[in-house]
């Protein structure tokens, strides 16, 4: 876990991606799909995920200026973001409710 965390905690691509050859080194062969996991296409999709889960946890207080980003995001994902609070708690609900493997 440590080796990952300089990963994803790296101050700029150079960084990062001499960290994640560091990881691809040390434990590539005892844990090839997790480090394949970290060279794909959608391994930036992971990292924001993964800091937000993060962050969600810190979060006691409304966002700033939530309104304006919801509002740009529904400009550049259209009727994949709604725009209704209840809508957006209903969607939560349902991913919160999967079971746990």
């Amino acid at each position: 876990m440590k080796d990952l965390k300089k990963v994803y905690r790296a101050i700029n691509k150079e960084l990062a991606e001499d960290q994640l050859l560091n990881l691809e080194e040390k434990w590539g062969s005892k844990y090839p799909v997790v480090i394949e996991a970290f060279t794909s296409d959608k391994s930036l999709f992971k990292l924001v995920y993964l800091a937000t889960k993060n962050i969600e946890k810190k979060w006691t207080a409304p966002l700033h200026n939530w309104s304006l980003t919801i509002q740009q995001f529904y400009i550049k994902f259209g009727n994949r973001i709604p725009l209704s609070i209840k809508a957006n708690l209903m969607d939560a609900r349902k991913i919160d409710t999967k079971p746990k493997n």
